[in-house]
């Protein structure tokens, strides 16, 4: 199936939905009880949106995979402009679907894949300011979506710290640009607070949104079964990337090279999430999935034969929806 992906034709970004839909199928035909809604510091603007579209059966799943459909576009968009694997591919996208729908609890709903919508949107304004002249609606646009990505997942706030590294490395540092993105951010809380504090909501937010959150977790999530073997796949493939740096950035553009870096810095930044957010479920590990899905389509297409990647996706899909129906019951 990965090789519908290889080539960047329009047909084939269309088959993307199908295969959203596939992956995702048991959200359709079966309730999925949403565990953001559940923790002790939810977010009011992400829980108040999505108890919106649970008042009906089919407006929650709908969404979400359009949603995603959605991130994995933007995802192939980024990849292909700024030439960050050697072909130009939808596999990076293809992947993304597969990690945002990989155990049962992620076909809900979750605040950080609304959270990825407004990080992706400021990924596309970021990388645009490389050599770019007139940097200055960028940079505002990018703190305007990097402030609105933090407020449906509060660790999302280091996007704000992601925009100016990214200032750092793809162009000089600038006291002015920095103050133009943190500008563009707070225009969007004030506007929020402002909100808030008009319909007496303002204690709570700071409480929830803030305070609560600046502390070491309270709770974790815990795991059983399958979901050891998901949890210790996404340490390993950390530790791979990480050591498959050097093979990464061989033979890029400089440009190219850097934009890799700055995924790097975020895959780095995720541990600082940790200290961001008081209940840890483990959905938080979406917050790797859009640098995990570039560095895999990356090493992936380091290889001329794709016959043992297609066999490996063809038994991940197994487990995926093995884990959503429950035909066969593996015990760990």
């Amino acid at each position: 199936m990965i090789f519908l992906f290889r080539r960047n034709l329009f047909l084939n970004s269309l088959l993307l939905l199908p295969y959203v839909i596939l992956l995702r199928s048991y959200s359709f035909a079966h309730e999925v009880q949403n565990e953001s809604l559940n923790v002790e510091c939810g977010n009011i603007i992400s829980n108040s949106f999505i108890s919106f579209l649970q008042s009906n059966a089919w407006l929650e799943p709908v969404f979400t995979s359009l949603l995603i459909f959605f991130h994995a576009i933007l995802i192939n968009r980024v990849v292909i402009k700024h030439r960050i694997t050697k072909e130009l591919t939808l596999i990076p996208g293809m992947i993304y679907i597969l990690l945002v729908s990989f155990y049962p609890s992620s076909l809900s709903l979750h605040p950080i894949l609304l959270a990825n919508t407004f990080f992706l949107l400021a990924i596309t304004q970021m990388f645009n300011l490389y050599k770019l002249y007139n940097p200055s609606p960028t940079l505002v646009l990018s703190g305007f979506f990097a402030a609105m990505a933090s407020l449906f997942y509060f660790p999302y706030i280091l996007v704000v710290f992601f925009g100016i590294y990214i200032i750092y490395i793809l162009r000089s540092i600038s006291i002015l640009e920095i103050l133009q993105m943190i500008g563009g951010a707070l225009a969007v809380y004030i506007l929020v607070f402002t909100a808030m504090y008009y319909f007496d909501y303002h204690e709570i937010f700071y409480f929830k949104e803030w305070f609560t959150n600046f502390s070491l977790p309270t709770k974790f999530f815990t795991i059983s079964g399958i979901q050891y073997i998901w949890v210790g796949l996404i340490l390993l493939l950390n530790l791979f990337f990480i050591f498959n740096y050097t093979s990464f950035v061989k033979k890029k553009s400089l440009a190219s090279r850097k934009k890799i870096d700055t995924l790097y810095f975020w895959q780095a930044a995720s541990i600082v999430s940790l200290f961001l957010i008081c209940d840890i479920t483990l959905s938080h590990i979406l917050i790797l999935s859009i640098p995990f899905c570039i560095f895999f389509a990356i090493q992936l297409l380091k290889n001329r034969s794709l016959l043992f990647f297609e066999l490996l996706h063809i038994v991940l899909l197994f487990f995926i929806i093995n884990e959503q129906y429950n035909f066969y019951n593996f015990n760990f």
